[in-house]
């Protein structure tokens, strides 16, 4: 879905353009292509839309051919250069498609940010990142040391949830939102909690599961 030609790439900022349509989350039509969800556009940051466009270009080609010279014989060879596969990333060691269960797998090997860490929690992880950022830019552009007013931090997090995260995520419910602003609300009650859930946030991936079980309490 990122254009194999860079002059397609719709950049903004820092950013690329993306409309994701396969494996999008939502109600999926009944026909071979039934792996296309609602289409949805994201805005990819450019140093990962440049290490994917490396990755299929240079890296890509090497691993397919590997593969084919595995073949054991020449036919065999020539089969597998003919035969086209869809999936882009490729095994390091096989050149073979690697499949959706090693993908689960990674994320589920050892260490862990903490024992529940799964695809899903790093949606959420990305939206409350995502969150305090903007509150963050908002507080240093307005000088908002203290006090901070309820409506004020509830307008910036509804403007970042329907502007940013929902697009971005493709599905955003009314009860995950109001999760999301009342524990907002909860991170900022206290003078400087902010500043401990920002670190939280920025060292989760880093810590072991023995210190980051705190990080749920």
């Amino acid at each position: 879905t990122l254009p194999l030609n860079k002059s397609d790439w719709i950049v903004v900022g820092n950013k690329v353009q993306v409309m994701l349509q396969y494996g999008t989350k939502g109600n999926k039509p009944s026909s071979p292509a039934s792996k296309k969800g609602p289409p949805r556009i994201i805005f990819m940051p450019m140093e990962l839309a440049l290490k994917l466009d490396r990755y299929r270009r240079v890296v890509r080609p090497g691993l397919r051919a590997k593969w084919v010279e595995a073949g054991k014989t020449v036919a065999e060879q020539r089969k597998r250069m003919q035969t086209k596969a869809a999936q882009l990333f490729l095994s390091d060691y096989t050149g073979e498609p690697v499949t959706n269960q090693t993908f689960y797998t990674a994320w589920k090997t050892e260490p862990l940010p903490f024992k529940e860490w799964c695809p899903q929690l790093g949606r959420t992880y990305w939206a409350c990142k995502t969150l305090l950022l903007a509150i963050e830019a908002q507080r240093n552009a307005y000088n908002v040391n203290h006090n901070i007013p309820v409506d004020w931090l509830t307008g910036i997090a509804m403007t970042t949830l329907m502007t940013i995260i929902k697009p971005q995520l493709g599905h955003v419910s009314a009860e995950t939102t109001n999760r999301y602003l009342v524990w907002l609300q909860q991170a900022y009650s206290l003078e400087g909690l902010y500043v401990d859930y920002a670190a939280r946030l920025d060292s989760v991936c880093d810590e072991d599961v023995s210190t980051s079980n705190n990080c749920n309490t």
